[in-house]
């Protein structure tokens, strides 16, 4: 998968599910800066399931460095 359809799909999710929670904007933006080590930082609070289905939806990003 190519790193921005990665990045895209991964924004909408967050926006359609994560959108409310907690550091949600600071999440997108570690997600666009392609900085794994913030990311997992910002969604550390959110619901289990939620942050562990955004953390595989985001891999491919991270995995792209």
């Amino acid at each position: 998968m190519h790193l921005k359809q990665a990045q895209e799909r991964t924004h909408k999710f967050m926006f359609s599910i994560a959108g409310d929670l907690p550091c949600y904007e600071e999440a997108l933006r570690a997600l666009y800066a392609k900085d794994k080590k913030k990311f997992k930082e910002q969604i550390a609070a959110w619901p289990g399931d939620i942050r562990e289905y955004t953390k595989r939806m985001a891999a491919p990003v991270f995995e792209a460095l």
